[in-house]
C-alpha cells in the first residue's frame, strides 16, 4: 500500500508542476521558453515550438523558442508523416529519435478535439522522453485549454 500511495503522491506532484508551468505563462512564447528552461524537462529540451491547427487540419507555427531543426516548419501538412501531424491524428505523443533531431510531439486538445501540438526538440544525446508518460494526458488537456485562452503575443 505504501508503494501505491507514494506513486500517487509523485504523480500528483508532477501534474501540479505541469499545471504551474503552463498556467504561469502569459502567451505562447512564454510557454515555449518555459519548457526549454523548466526543471521538469530535465534540462534536455533545446527548443520548443507551438503549433495551432487550422481549418484545413494543417499545423501552423504559433511560437518558437530555442533550437530549430529541419523538422520545424512554418506549416506542417496535417495528413503527412511529420511527428506533429502523427501526434494529432493518433491523439497521443510521438517520440522520434533520429540521431541529430530527437523530437517529442505532444498533441494539445480542448474538449477532446485537437487544437494544436507542442514539439520539443531534445538534446541529441537524450534517448528517452524527458517527461514521464503519465504526464502526457495532463499536458495535452491543459495545453489545449491554454491555446484557447492565452494570446499569441504579448504587448
Amino acid at each position: 500500500m505504501a508503494d501505491g500511495s507514494g506513486w500517487m503522491a509523485e504523480e500528483g506532484r508532477l501534474n501540479q508542476k505541469i499545471l504551474d508551468l503552463v498556467f504561469g505563462c502569459r502567451n505562447y512564447e512564454d510557454l515555449c521558453r518555459s519548457f526549454v528552461h523548466s526543471e521538469l524537462t530535465d534540462g534536455c529540451v533545446q527548443g520548443a515550438h507551438l503549433f495551432t491547427l487550422n481549418k484545413e487540419a494543417d499545423l501552423v507555427i504559433a511560437a518558437s523558442y530555442g533550437r530549430r531543426s529541419d523538422l520545424i516548419e512554418d506549416r506542417i501538412y496535417g495528413w503527412g508523416s511529420h511527428p506533429c501531424a502523427e501526434s494529432i491524428r493518433k491523439m497521443k505523443p510521438v517520440y522520434l529519435t533520429p540521431e541529430s533531431n530527437r523530437i517529442l510531439a505532444v498533441p494539445l486538445a480542448k474538449d477532446n478535439y485537437p487544437n494544436g501540438c507542442l514539439a520539443l526538440l531534445l538534446d541529441p544525446a537524450r534517448e528517452t522522453s524527458p517527461l514521464p508518460i503519465s504526464l502526457f494526458s495532463t499536458l495535452s488537456k491543459v495545453g489545449g485549454f491554454f491555446l484557447g485562452t492565452r494570446a499569441a503575443y504579448s504587448d
